[in-house]
């Protein structure tokens, strides 16, 4: 079963379109009124790290999406985010 839900989550993130994300971001903006967001890709972006590494996975994910100048990206597996240099990103 677990494979089954891996597998059914990984083909849903693949297939998400850029133009979809970039309508569903807008639309909850507009539902909250927000006028930018960021997403925190948390975790280690070791391979060998499955359970830790799902933050910066996504982070690269969305990245590579080109959704709209309003979303801030921080933390993919080239530049990883995590409790070490977290501070550091937001001096």
């Amino acid at each position: 079963m677990k494979m089954i839900v891996e597998k059914m989550t990984k083909d849903l993130l693949i297939n998400f379109s850029s133009d979809f994300l970039t309508h569903l971001i807008r639309f909850k903006m507009e539902e909250r009124g927000c006028h930018s967001i960021m997403i925190l890709g948390i975790g280690s972006a070791k391979r060998d790290v499955y359970v830790d590494n799902l933050g910066p996975l996504l982070g690269s994910f969305l990245k590579e999406k080109k959704l709209p100048e309003e979303v801030s990206i921080y933390g993919t597996m080239e530049q990883p985010l995590h409790f070490l240099n977290l501070p550091l990103f937001f001096i």
